[in-house]
């Protein structure tokens, strides 16, 4: 099944549906933007078309960096001690420990 090996993309785009389908006012300003940046250009797969996509859309990238803070694709990231005796807070970790930190 093709949606399982992209699962983190399918709930990123889930999320951003939902999230603009509750803030017209945030769909509206995106669609606008992304008319009046694209519509000038007419291949898809163009370097200019990708180039005004990647660069010259701030409010898309901002509404992107908004859905992923609120809906992170990973629940936990985790790090592994390099160095004996390192203290976090009031923990001494050594050296292979591992250590787990929710992103929620």
């Amino acid at each position: 099944m093709f949606w399982l090996k992209n699962n983190c993309v399918f709930l990123a785009l889930t999320n951003a549906l939902f999230e603009l389908s509750q803030n017209l006012d945030v769909q509206e300003k995106l669609s606008h933007d992304l008319e009046e940046k694209l519509s000038r250009l007419d291949d898809p797969s163009s370097d200019e078309y990708f180039d005004a996509v990647m660069n010259e859309m701030p409010y898309l990238e901002a509404v992107v960096k908004e859905i992923l803070r609120k809906y992170p694709p990973v629940s936990q990231m985790s790090r592994v001690c390099s160095k004996d005796g390192y203290k976090l807070g009031n923990v001494t970790l050594y050296k292979g420990d591992i250590i787990f930190i929710p992103t929620r």
